[in-house]
């Protein structure tokens, strides 16, 4: 009888017995677990009640996840008895043995193994059930072709198991800390047999790691928790692919002897993707370290276990003659090389990604020979930057380009064809209807950007009634998966208490998840919890801080709480210039509300001197803008001829607008008294009654006592 058995492939199971030795017994007597064996029994009852989500989350939320290293030491040890005949594989409880890891593939694989070989044929098929159930689940959890569609496991054993139960030739792997350290990603480089095809597929275990670490989900970037805790532990370890991983990090903040380093390190245990990232730090001339070989020579050892990138790199240095003589005839040999994993199409696209990241056209990617090449050669990729980027593509033509393309089903060009429909379009339309079926097909391949504008349709009820509560678990698929944007309006919901409850603590939490990816409404975000103490302590400088990096990427709404800051001097010395800078900066930018705060400057003289006139223009700009506060204070000032020619008629204009917009009754009380008095106007009582009805609405007391004297007057 032979069982199955795959020693870990990786050393995850390290860090587990590292943390869990750190957690207190309380969490070893979860009340969680009870929840999780039931599951689990339920399974073993009814196969079809259970989801694989649902099992994985009652998992992550027991103490069971803290305990994994000691069942999978359980595991083998019993592997190692059965095999040193020292027990019956059929003396197991296997039922018992599995639900310590129910997720995990492999004791199951042992299991049904141990009951076919003793013709237990019921016990055998429950196992056998539970591995196509766990296979079933991971594959249903993304597609594994994209960070955003990583496949869902629990331990990155889970994920090698599941590639070895696959139809899959196993290149390399390498572990991706990503999103500024908000994900790890585990990645397959492997030749697919059926497609004859290379390709990288991507798993994720955010869920069980949260878990481990006993953070609340998904917020472990927070404090940088991934790297400190997960990578550095497995670098600690001598882990290849935890090494790449932070070598990766290491070269994005430019910590090149150090990336360097690791990278060497993992490239003498024949890492195709370390020789290669090697390569291409070479090639970038970016670092003064030395090498220990020419650029080329790395790329061909990268080659030589089999990676199609590198051939795709040794093609560009030849035909750019990057540290070698130009040599077409050489590139065409090692185009022919990577077409035995690569398409035509996908060899000219990496060909530009090469040459964008080398930045040897900066800024000038549209006129690539290898872009238009990749986009002869039918590259989704590259005829969607095309159509995006170009600006000398008419409207007409670039929707009909997008919906061919969107035809091949290419998520981002669905997405983006759907956006043009939206926008070219009326509500109701079949083209509305077209958009919504493009979006749903985006989102079945799990595209962020889909779900997000998925949102926005639901949040606003572009193709229905609005449907707030869809709309936000819509922004909540994107946020997962970290887009910043989503992750933003997941915080206002919160923030607001709409749809959710509110919570203003679980706000910062998003808004402070998606500040570390720059989000400038992110940014703005936190800045006003800062400034208003929204379950935080109130700290006026940190929040001066915030509004100033999201400033500097054009947040209107931050350059306006900057200059607040300024003239109040608060969080930073009071300066009245570069408050007054940033007021008239920002009512520049169409924004009414610094409009109107310079122009109460320029009326009060207070910090700088009267300027009626131009606190007046003022005014008039943000009235223009359909403020009505500015367009009460130009009308008063009409009324009374400040800096103006006194002009009753256009007052009175202006007062009603701003009062029949029901956003400004100080003006309806205004207006009442020129009614009552006849002053400007024909003399109307009734008239009189009913903008004082309106501004006593506006809980304006002394208009609520003026009603009343009218009223008692007529009676």
């Amino acid at each position: 009888m032979k069982l199955l058995f795959y020693p870990p492939f990786f050393a995850m199971l390290l860090v587990i017995f590292l943390l869990s030795g750190c957690k207190s017994t309380s969490q070893l007597n979860n009340p969680n677990d009870e929840k999780y064996k039931m599951r689990v029994q339920q399974f073993a009852e009814q196969p079809n009640k259970v989801t694989y989500e649902s099992l994985l989350l009652s998992f992550v939320n027991s103490s069971y996840v803290h305990s994994i290293g000691d069942h999978d030491l359980v595991y083998r040890n019993t592997l190692a008895s059965i095999t040193n005949q020292e027990i019956a594989c059929t003396e197991v409880d296997w039922f018992a043995l599995t639900q310590r890891n129910f997720l995990s593939i492999k004791p199951h694989l042992s299991a049904q193994s141990c009951y076919q070989s003793a013709n237990i044929q019921s016990k055998a098929e429950f196992h056998r059930g539970a591995v196509e159930f766990l296979l079933a689940g991971i594959k249903a959890s993304g597609n594994g072709q994209h960070y955003y569609s990583a496949y869902q496991v629990t331990t990155w054993d889970d994920a090698s198991d599941f590639i070895e139960l696959s139809n899959y030739q196993v290149v390399d792997g390498y572990a991706s800390l990503s999103h500024q350290n908000q994900a790890i990603y585990l990645v397959y480089v492997v030749n697919d047999i059926t497609t004859g095809r290379q390709k990288e597929i991507y798993f994720e275990n955010s869920k069980f790691i949260h878990g481990v670490l006993g953070l609340q989900y998904p917020f472990s970037g927070l404090g940088n928790h991934l790297e400190l805790s997960v990578i550095d532990s497995l670098v600690v370890s001598d882990n290849i692919i935890a090494k790449i991983a932070k070598a990766g990090h290491l070269a994005e903040l430019k910590k090149w002897p150090q990336a360097i380093s690791l990278y060497q390190n993992v490239a003498q245990q024949n890492s195709a993707v370390a020789f290669y990232r090697l390569g291409m730090l070479c090639l970038t001339g970016e670092t003064e370290h030395d090498f220990d070989k020419p650029c080329g020579e790395y790329f061909r050892s990268s080659a030589s276990l089999g990676y199609m990138n590198a051939y795709v790199a040794l093609t560009y240095i030849y035909l750019e003659g990057a540290g070698v003589v130009k040599s077409p005839d050489t590139a065409s040999e090692y185009i022919i090389l990577a077409r035995q994993g690569l398409s035509l199409g996908d060899v000219w696209y990496k060909l530009t990604a090469i040459e964008r990241t080398l930045n040897r056209q900066r800024g000038r990617l549209l006129d690539s020979e290898y872009l238009r090449k990749a986009i002869d050669y039918d590259s989704a990729p590259a005829k969607f930057y095309q159509l995006i980027e170009s600006q000398n593509i008419e409207q007409e033509v670039q929707i009909a380009q997008l919906k061919k393309l969107a035809q091949t089903g290419f998520a981002p060009a669905q997405t983006s064809y759907a956006r043009m429909l939206l926008a070219s379009a009326e509500k109701g339309s079949k083209a509305w209807q077209q958009a919504q079926l493009w979006l749903d097909k985006a989102t079945e391949q799990y595209y962020p950007n889909a779900f997000y504008l998925k949102g926005i349709a639901l949040q606003n009820g572009l193709f229905d009634k609005p449907d707030k509560i869809a709309a936000y678990l819509a922004f909540q698929k994107a946020a997962l998966v970290h887009h910043a944007q989503s992750q933003w309006r997941l915080g206002y919901y919160h923030s607001i208490g709409d749809v959710v409850e509110q919570d203003h603590r679980l706000a910062g939490s998003w808004y402070s998840l998606c500040s570390l990816a720059g989000n400038s409404n992110c940014l703005f975000s936190l800045g006003i919890h800062f400034r208003n103490g929204l379950a935080i302590e109130k700290d006026d400088r940190v929040a001066f801080k915030y509004f100033e990096q999201a400033a500097q990427k054009g947040h209107k709404m931050s350059k306006f709480y900057l200059a607040t800051m300024y003239l109040q001097g608060a969080g930073v010395d009071k300066n009245i210039d570069k408050a007054q800078s940033l007021y008239q900066q920002v009512c520049d930018e169409s924004v009414a509300k610094a409009c109107i705060k310079l122009a109460l400057i320029y009326r009060s003289g207070d910090l700088i001197g009267v300027n009626n006139q131009r606190a007046n223009q003022l005014f008039d700009k943000a009235c223009q803008l359909k403020n009505m506060d500015a367009c009460n204070y130009l009308a008063q000032a009409y009324q009374s001829g400040l800096s103006v020619g006194q002009n009753l008629k256009r007052a009175i204009e202006l007062y009603t607008q701003a009062c029949e917009s029901r956003k400004q009754t100080e003006s309806c009380f205004s207006l009442a008294q020129l009614y009552q008095q006849g002053h400007g106007v024909s003399k109307s009582i009734d008239d009189a009654k009913y903008y004082y009805q309106i501004a006593c609405v506006g809980y304006n007391q002394q208009a609520c006592e003026n009603h009343k004297k009218l009223l008692d007057k007529r009676d």
